[in-house]
């Protein structure tokens, strides 16, 4: 998966009827530090259901 390091455990977040407790780290671009997103921002899988193929931050 392009743009994302790993993956971790967080907190829950909801959108709409979808919840998620994995979040993935993007990389650090220039001056931009890197940062934790949701993945239930990302495409694919079901509630809670981590993506395929990421290492564990």
């Amino acid at each position: 998966m392009l743009g994302v390091e790993c993956r971790a455990k967080g907190g829950r977040a909801t959108y709409g009827d979808h919840w998620h407790t994995w979040w993935v780290r993007t990389p650090a671009v220039g001056t931009a530090r890197s940062a934790y997103m949701s993945e239930i921002l990302l495409a694919g899988g079901g509630d809670d259901e981590p993506d395929s193929g990421l290492p564990t931050c």
